[in-house]
């Protein structure tokens, strides 16, 4: 039988790598679909698009990512769309 330290070592390895898995995925999704769906917008001299999360990616790291690049989101993170303001 293993140890306790094992079996946590164990189940923390196993945290980490879906943690980095969920974070790659949101940001997978930012820049393609995100970045493809601001692109169309701007380009139609827009200042603003909608967006919506699928289930299942992190509502919050995909918010944060855009964030992160100079964007203003608006929504509520009970619903799936989110507004993405650049003005």
């Amino acid at each position: 039988m293993m140890t306790r330290e094992k079996a946590r070592e164990m189940a923390m390895e196993v945290i980490a790598k879906r943690e980095s898995e969920k974070a790659e995925k949101a940001k997978t999704f930012v820049n393609d679909e995100v970045g493809k769906v601001i692109e169309d917008y701007a380009k139609c001299g827009k200042f603003e698009c909608t967006i919506f999360i699928p289930s299942h990616l992190d509502k919050t790291q995909v918010i944060e990512i855009i964030k992160e690049k100079g964007y203003e989101v608006q929504g509520e993170y009970a619903y799936a769309e989110f507004k993405i303001i650049w003005e």
